[in-house]
């Protein structure tokens, strides 16, 4: 019986992880987690590690120095054609010129369309994509076939640059038409590798070089979900990262200038058997890289040229040819669920080594290290790109839910003792409140509403004037009940409501002190009426033993004491209010020339107990008689160091 029981709670308990597990899958099965994916795919890449200079390419960019002798803000045909018969002296490789016809100008260009024609290795470009832009005209059906590729790059739904084209059939189109990037990498890999474009073998329909298979995306690919602009041939980009040496940051590509190709200001090996790209440098001519591009490479900036991107796209193709660098690949459906799975239930297990909270949880730090570090080394060694969001996001959920399910036995003793001393702090507490809110009361409306009795009874006020302090005492309950409400969404309840004022208790007693006898000798007391003179003196005192209860009381007391005078010292022209410190005790002296008691024996007001109540706690003593030759003596002391 007891096993069945057991194995029951671990099934409860490992239906709730699966649930979780469940839901993060279902989430992903609806594309939710994409954004967070491809995130998660450019931090890591981020923190790739450091790369040489690439020594297969070169980039040569149009600069405004180049320019500045053309009558036009474009390049003409006739000093492009210039500019490539100089690159073609130096014997590169493969030259691909990333211009448009969009980028020149001039109408002479028979120049131009002869070096296409008689060199093979000189590609040019073309926009297959809207907007389109046509390759040069009046080259030939050949030279376009085999020298044009396209140009386009595909965003993701962020804007950011993470893919590239390998070769698409245009809409409308019949013909199969290559990216440069392609291009580039093919035709040095045969000239250098002997390698020709084929077949991949375990994705028939992606493109390899000998043993080397490009990955193909598809629309669902890896984090994407449903991608409408994954189509044709593409994979992801491998973005190439700098060097760091010496503090210094070297470029992923050598970059000269035009203006000084033309004067020969650059070394022969630069260009020589070489990829060559040339393009423009035109800041404005810019393309927004997704944050994938390792922090090595951004030099400060936060785009890259259309140059630069083109150099990327092929660099990573003749890399992972040549050097056995990494491709961006993923895993099957499949599997990639399986991986979350994995890390969801590695959560739920977690709890057989929660032996304490701490321990719980140090245990999911590790788990997570781990998951985090394997996405990364798969990434950067081997090019995988894992779903760690998702997985990491399973086994936290699960982490946590089951650490906390499995303290919840050792803490449930705790937790009740912690109930028994919540209910008694709140019963207390609740008990605190309806003082506060008696004294509240009685310090305020009821004092309002004796004045007025004893006013009617006496005859000794109008009708009108019974209306006005029928508004009054309207208003003072209206004030309480607002004071209350605030009280109650207050967490340190660190006011005390006087009069018209509410007055905050963490300041120094004998402001308050000064506060209270302000607002309540404004009250329209009789005790009041014939005052004459009115002596105050209240030395500082903030001792360190006194709460911010026994100040809440101590103002209480002082309140009521000066509602009696105004009630019962009828016909007082004098008041002296006193406080100072006298040796180790701080005496709160009350004295009217009033009428004085009319009972020698003390009677039990609400400003006696909370006094008795004083002396209990801080250990003072309260003296009430009455003064010679009139009035009342009123005095509370007590030790205060």
């Amino acid at each position: 019986m007891a096993f069945r029981t057991r194995a029951w709670e671990l099934m409860l308990e490992g239906r709730l992880g699966l649930g979780i597990i469940g839901v993060i899958v279902g989430l992903r099965l609806l594309g939710l987690f994409q954004f967070l994916e491809l995130l998660t795919l450019d931090r890591l890449q981020q923190l790739s590690f450091s790369e040489p200079t690439d020594p297969h390419i070169t980039l040569i960019g149009i600069d405004e120095a180049y320019l500045k002798h053309s009558d036009t803000a474009f390049l003409q045909y006739t000093d492009l054609a210039k500019l490539l018969e100089t690159i073609l002296v130096y014997q590169p490789t493969v030259v691909g010129v990333d211009m448009v016809i969009d980028d020149l100008s001039g109408t002479e260009k028979s120049r131009l369309l002869k070096l296409f024609e008689e060199n093979e290795h000189l590609l040019t470009v073309e926009k297959v994509r809207p907007p389109m832009i046509a390759p040069l005209e009046g080259l030939s059906e050949e030279v376009v076939e085999n020298q044009v590729g396209f140009n386009d790059f595909s965003l993701d739904d962020d804007g950011n640059v993470r893919r590239m084209f390998l070769g698409w059939t245009p809409i409308g189109s019949l013909s199969f038409r290559k990216s440069l990037a392609l291009l580039l990498a093919e035709r040095y890999l045969y000239e250098h590798r002997g390698l020709e474009l084929e077949n991949g073998i375990r994705d028939p329909d992606a493109m390899r070089f000998g043993d080397v298979e490009i990955p193909r995306l598809d629309p669902n690919a890896g984090g994407y979900f449903k991608q409408s602009s994954v189509y044709g041939i593409q994979t992801l980009i491998n973005f190439r990262s700098g060097l760091i040496s010496g503090g210094n940051i070297s470029q992923p590509f050598k970059i000269l200038k035009a203006s000084d190709v033309v004067k020969s200001s650059f070394s022969k090996e630069d260009i020589s058997q070489k990829i060559v790209i040339l393009g423009l440098l035109d800041p404005s001519n810019v393309i927004k890289f997704g944050s994938a591009v390792p922090l090595r490479l951004i030099y400060n900036k936060d785009r890259l040229t259309g140059l630069e991107l083109q150099a990327h796209a092929a660099s990573q193709i003749t890399s992972a040819v040549i050097n056995g660098s990494p491709l961006i690949w993923f895993l099957s459906t499949p599997l990639e669920y399986a991986f979350i799975v994995v890390f969801g239930i590695a959560g739920i297990s977690i709890k057989k080594a929660a032996t304490s909270t701490l321990n719980g949880l140090l245990c999911l730090v590790a788990v997570g290290f781990l998951l985090i570090l394997t996405s990364y080394w798969s990434l950067t060694l081997g090019g995988l790109w894992l779903p760690a969001a998702p997985a990491l996001l399973a086994l936290v959920i699960n982490g946590v839910a089951y650490v906390a399910v499995a303290q919840s036995e050792n803490r449930w003793q705790v937790l009740v003792q912690e109930r028994d001393i919540a209910l008694a702090a709140l019963k207390l507490e609740r008990q605190k409140t309806i003082e506060h809110a008696f004294d509240t009361i009685h310090n305020g409306p009821l004092q309002t509403l004796a004045n007025l009795l004893r006013l009617i009874r006496d005859n000794q006020i109008s009708t009108e004037k019974v209306g006005d302090e029928l508004k009054r005492l309207n208003q003072e309950i209206r004030d309480i009940g607002e004071s209350l409400k605030q009280d109650a969404i207050s967490d340190d309840n660190l006011y005390i409501k006087v009069g018209n004022s509410r007055l905050d208790l963490s300041i120094p007693l004998h402001e308050l002190f000064y506060e209270i006898y302000r607002e309540t000798l404004e009250r329209p007391f009789p005790g009041f009426q014939m005052l004459k003179i009115q002596a105050r003196s209240l030395e500082p005192i903030e001792p360190e033993n006194l709460t911010i209860e026994c100040k809440r009381k101590l103002c209480r007391f002082f309140e009521e004491t000066l509602c009696n005078v105004g009630r019962h010292a009828i016909g007082a022209t004098r008041l002296t209010v006193t406080g100072k410190t006298i040796e180790k005790s701080y005496c709160l002296r009350i004295v009217d020339n009033g009428s004085g008691l009319q009972s020698p024996k003390v009677s039990r007001g609400r400003g006696t107990k909370i006094a008795c109540e004083l002396e209990a706690v801080l250990k003072g003593k309260f003296i009430r008689k009455n003064n010679y030759p009139r009035g009342v003596f009123c005095e509370f002391r007590w030790v205060v160091s």
